[in-house]
């Protein structure tokens, strides 16, 4: 698990991010033991439609406000994104 990956910032604080992970992770393993499953794996489709979303809302995001709008900022990759 990767608890600081990409678009996985809360932007609150890394203390509500840390538990917000941590159940998350808790609720994957303990659906794993239920099934009896030996690994945990994100499927695809799922991960697309995270995606899909974050891209969707990255506008929201501190660094495309106006008062950000031309900040070079070493967050932006060669993309122009903010995987934050």
């Amino acid at each position: 698990f990767t608890v600081f990956g990409p678009y996985g910032y809360v932007g609150s604080s890394y203390f509500a991010l840390i538990e917000a992970q941590t159940r998350h992770i808790v609720r994957c393993l303990d659906t794993a033991r239920d099934r009896r499953a030996h690994r945990v794996e994100v499927r695809r489709e799922a991960n697309d439609r995270y995606f899909a979303e974050m891209m969707r809302k990255r506008h929201r995001q501190i660094f495309w406000q106006d008062s950000c709008q031309l900040a070079n900022s070493y967050y932006f990759d060669q993309h122009g994104d903010v995987p934050l």
